[in-house]
C-alpha cells in the first residue's frame, strides 16, 4: 500500500473510527505505518489518548493474502480493538463505549 493510500487510510477511516470512540479532550493523535514483521507489508495502527497508547496489528497479509481487506473492514477491525482498549484505561475505566465504524470523513 503506498504512502497516499495509508495517509488516506488514517484520515479517512482511522481517525474518525477513533474520534467516535473518544471524547475530544481524549484524542490526541492517530498513526499507521508499514513494517515487515510475521509477513511484508503489514498495516500497524497507533492510537494515543491522554497520554495512553493503543497499538495494533490493522492488516496483514498472513490473514487476508494478497487482497486485503479494504476500508469497512479495517474500520469494523479497529473498532472492535478499540472498545476492548478504551474500557481498561485510566481515563475510561470500566465504562461501555461503541465506536462507529461506519464513521468516515
Amino acid at each position: 500500500m503506498p504512502e497516499d493510500e495509508l495517509d488516506r487510510l488514517r484520515a479517512d477511516v482511522v481517525e474518525p473510527v477513533a474520534r467516535s470512540v473518544l471524547r475530544d479532550d481524549e484524542f490526541e493523535s492517530a498513526e499507521l505505518w508499514r513494517e515487515d514483521g510475521v509477513a511484508p507489508d503489514e498495516i500497524w495502527v497507533r492510537v494515543v489518548a491522554r497520554g495512553e497508547m493503543f497499538r495494533d496489528l490493522l492488516s496483514s497479509p498472513s490473514w487476508e493474502g494478497f487482497e486485503r481487506a479494504g476500508p469497512g473492514a479495517l474500520a469494523a477491525r479497529l473498532a472492535d480493538h478499540l472498545e476492548d482498549w478504551v474500557c481498561e484505561t485510566r481515563f475510561a475505566w470500566g465504562e461501555r463505549r461503541r465506536a462507529d465504524p461506519t464513521a468516515r470523513r
